[in-house]
């Protein structure tokens, strides 16, 4: 789901979230080994990244790999949702 929710920030423009959830659930080893999931990141997140100085993806990076996940999904169903 985290996956699904990087990329449609990604796609609405929020580059700063999508790196800050791909970070997230880039800690799961199946996204990291996945071709499947290195391609949605190279399709989505990667021309995103590309806008963003390198300084703010490594803060975004940072900020996703220190969130806890389900923590995350609550705080999003209820922005989102």
């Amino acid at each position: 789901m985290l996956v699904g929710l990087a990329v449609l920030a990604a796609q609405e423009g929020d580059a700063e979230r999508a790196v800050e959830l791909w970070a997230l659930v880039s800690r799961a080893s199946v996204v990291t080994t996945s071709h499947f999931y290195q391609d949605l990141y190279r399709q989505h997140i990667a021309p995103v990244v590309a806008t963003l100085l390198p300084e703010k993806v490594a803060v975004a990076e940072e900020r996703g790999r220190g969130r806890d996940m389900w923590a995350t999904l609550e705080e999003l169903r209820n922005e989102w949702g």
